[in-house]
């Protein structure tokens, strides 16, 4: 038994190192480089001063939608037949880097909204900025068309979505908000 112990403990450790923390959400990784030629794994400052480790961070941004009284910007919790609604898009990127190539896809149940034509506006603010106060930003209006030069949103009738940033197939702008900014889209439908 006890010349087991050894081998239980380095199990043990491995086992503990292999799985880490429950809810970290990086990778450390390895860059392969050096001065002059020699490849030593040390980048920093260019003089070979330390070692060549990079960790990634991922993290989940905060997307939320929301239905809105399109004049006065009050959230709604009821709608009825024939009511003008403002949908609301809202990402934080609450980080301290940018987040590039957001793309967002907001199908429209046709058979319940009718989007209305030209409505589609975008906002930029800082993050953390409340969300009724952002409905008093300076709104840039965006234009239905693909792939007008203003667009970083667009409505596609084909599809009946709202597309924000670069899709696949469709000339929109690419969405990147940087570090600390808050993004937000909102159009305006008509329940049927």
């Amino acid at each position: 038994m006890q010349a087991l112990r050894p081998l239980l403990a380095a199990i043990l450790i491995c086992l503990l190192l292999g799985a880490g923390p429950p809810t970290a959400r990086a990778a450390n990784n390895m860059a392969l480089g050096g001065i002059g030629g020699l490849n030593n794994g040390t980048l920093i400052g260019g003089d070979g001063s330390g070692t060549a480790r990079v960790s990634l961070f991922s993290r989940r941004l905060p997307l939320i939608k929301q239905a809105r009284d399109p004049v006065t910007g009050a959230p709604l919790t009821d709608v009825f037949a024939g009511q003008t609604v403002a949908f609301v898009l809202f990402v934080d990127n609450d980080t301290d880097g940018p987040a590039l190539d957001i793309t967002l896809i907001d199908s429209l149940n046709s058979a319940e909204f009718t989007y209305v034509l030209d409505s589609l506006e975008t906002v930029e603010l800082a993050s953390g900025t409340s969300l009724d106060s952002a409905w008093s930003g300076v709104w840039t209006s965006q234009t239905d068309a693909l792939g007008a030069p203003d667009d970083l949103a667009a409505y596609q009738s084909g599809t009946r979505r709202i597309t924000v940033g670069a899709v696949p197939g469709y000339p929109s702008r690419q969405l990147d908000i940087p570090a600390g900014r808050l993004r937000a889209v909102r159009f305006r439908v008509t329940v049927n």
